[in-house]
């Protein structure tokens, strides 16, 4: 009954949504209405009554959105997710946003409440940001834990009342992007740049403006001038709009010698290095960015990129140690969480190589590592254990984990 009205539900916010922006309305979420679970009492809500496994874990259901085409930056992710729901006794369950918009993200997350999630997942930052309430009134409506992933909530903020007052809101995951584009920017000021452009997000979204401060705090402390940015999303999402963007930088601005690419990199960096290349600048201007990319090695090891941060595809794999525990009703915490994780700085060929070698093949956490996090197995397993495995992410950390399995 519950998950039904949370489908009427739902579908008022979608056309409310559509009406609001001036955009089409969203298609009707597929998927099959389901009783709602039922189970031991949790953290604020129910647990899951499915068969255990052999190792006592309960059988539940985990809901993300299709991760679409492999990137450098999703791909490790949905790989680490795959693997740690296979050790975890979870079904995973994937939707297609039928447009990448509130709207579609609505009708896709009331799609996998309607095929009988008990928890939910959500990425794209950026995105979430502008409906955050609806997700908390639909799943607490429907009775189904959720998380966010690279989303930073403040107190404040409306996105952190929302949270707070979810009963079924687990955690957010996310990085310090201050720190990521002040990283990148420091570089081209090391490398003797003073005149830059900048790829940027859409103006008035908390991730794109604190990477833009980043940006900012290293012009001043390089007495670096920025030239330009580009933040239109029709360009910054795919590679030829990254060539487009080139383009029009080196022919309005040849005093231009560095780019900070502030995000989507695994998109845009292509047609960027593309554009250097067929000018014969690939020696002239730095390259720094944010977001790792299939090529990433490749481009440092022949100087047209130098450096790349990013690795930061653990966040939705904490959520999922958080969620498990609850789900076999031994949480963690009984705080909801607000986890800051790490990125992976490579500022070198040889940085590069290391994480092709430990840290893209998707089993950055073993699976006996994962077990080792439930307390159903681990019983001295606790929150302050999580939050160091979570502190001491780092190239270091994944080169001596599996050098110790070895």
């Amino acid at each position: 009954m519950k998950k039904l009205l949370a489908l009427l539900l739902a579908l008022v916010m979608v056309f409310s949504l559509a009406a609001c922006s001036g955009g089409n309305d969203a298609e009707e979420p597929s998927g099959n209405e389901g009783e709602e679970p039922s189970g031991n009492e949790g953290d604020g809500g129910e647990t899951p009554s499915g068969e255990t496994d052999e190792n006592g874990l309960v059988s539940w259901k985990l809901g993300m959105m299709d991760p679409g085409a492999w990137n450098a930056t999703s791909g490790p992710l949905y790989a680490q997710m795959e693997a740690a729901c296979e050790a975890l006794n979870v079904e995973l369950y994937y939707v297609v946003a039928q447009e990448n918009s509130a709207e579609g993200h609505i009708a896709a997350i009331q799609n996998m409440i309607g095929a009988d999630c008990d928890g939910i997942i959500l990425l794209n930052g950026p995105l979430v940001q502008g409906i955050v309430q609806q997700v908390a009134d639909m799943c607490d409506e429907a009775g189904v834990y959720w998380s966010l992933s690279w989303t930073k909530i403040e107190e404040g903020d409306g996105n952190y009342e929302a949270c707070m007052n979810s009963e079924y809101f687990v955690s957010t995951t996310y990085e310090d992007d201050v720190h990521s584009a002040n990283w990148c920017t420091n570089l081209l000021g090391e490398l003797g740049c003073t005149q830059l452009c900048e790829i940027g997000f859409a103006a008035g979204n908390a991730t794109g403006d604190m990477r833009d401060q980043g940006v900012q705090q290293g012009l001043e402390e390089y007495s670096m001038e920025l030239l330009a940015e580009e933040r239109d999303q029709t360009l910054t999402s795919t590679s030829d709009g990254g060539k487009t963007i080139m383009d029009r930088f080196i022919t309005s601005y040849p005093q231009m010698d560095g780019l900070v690419i502030a995000g989507m990199s695994q998109f845009v960096l292509s047609g960027v290095v593309s554009s250097l290349e067929e000018n014969n600048l690939q020696d002239d201007i730095q390259v720094t960015c944010i977001d790792f990319h299939e090529y990433q090695t490749q481009y440092l090891e022949s100087g047209v990129l130098d450096g790349i941060i990013g690795g930061h595809v653990v966040g939705t794999y904490y959520s999922l140690i958080l969620m498990a525990n609850l789900m076999n009703g031994t949480p963690l915490t009984e705080e909801k969480a607000l986890i800051e994780d790490n990125f992976i700085e490579l500022a070198s060929y040889e940085d590069a190589l290391i994480w092709d070698e430990y840290g893209n093949t998707g089993d950055i956490y073993t699976a006996e590592e994962t077990l080792n996090m439930m307390q159903k197995v681990n019983p001295d397993f606790t929150y302050e254990d999580l939050l160091a495995v979570v502190d001491a992410y780092s190239l270091d950390d994944i080169v001596t984990r599996a050098e110790a399995r070895a």
